[in-house]
């Protein structure tokens, strides 16, 4: 469990430190790996290609999808919480398709094809697991999502992704601000 922990700490340190209260487009270094997008703290979102920027909608948003056809590889859609004062707006559930595959998470509960699975759960080409620290999910199609049960949560996608998602981690193209969503 150390070496998960350890990667964990340094993405939420590294996101920490990211800042951004709106989108930024000049003058940044991408301090994440350019096939990764995440959201943390209050409302704010990295897309895959750098960009930093602070949306604060406390509804059901399309984090990132494979926008290719009408047959889409992936889906991840998440709700967030409307937050308060004193607390940072949270992630409450993720929804996420892969290929024919629909994974429903909460704080509490992973929910597969309908059916409620403990955790560790393997099954062909999925791994669905869960730590003190957060919940991952792993799947041969190309991508690994972490979520700290709370405000952050990051997805790492393979590059055939590449100029094919739509969402709030925006198109990833390898170009900052350009035609993003």
């Amino acid at each position: 469990m150390g070496l998960p922990l350890a990667r964990l700490a340094a993405v939420c340190l590294a996101l920490s430190l990211a800042g951004g209260s709106e989108l930024q487009t000049e003058g940044r270094t991408r301090n994440h790996g350019h096939n990764v997008c995440s959201t943390w703290g209050n409302f704010h979102y990295k897309t895959f290609d750098g960009d930093v920027f602070r949306f604060p909608g406390p509804c059901d948003y399309n984090f990132a999808s494979d926008c290719r056809g009408s047959y889409k590889e992936f889906a991840v859609h998440l709700k967030r919480g409307p937050g308060q004062a004193e607390a940072p707006a949270g992630v409450e559930s993720i929804l996420l398709t892969i290929k024919d595959d629909t994974i429903y998470l909460t704080r509490h509960l992973a929910v597969l094809n309908g059916a409620v699975v403990s955790t560790p759960h393997y099954s062909p080409g999925l791994l669905i697991e869960k730590s003190d620290a957060y919940t991952k999910v792993y799947s041969r199609a190309g991508l690994t999502l972490m979520w700290n049960r709370e405000d952050a949560l990051m997805l790492e996608l393979d590059t055939k992704f590449r100029n094919h998602t739509c969402g709030l981690c925006g198109d990833y193209n390898g170009l900052q601000s350009y035609s993003e969503f």
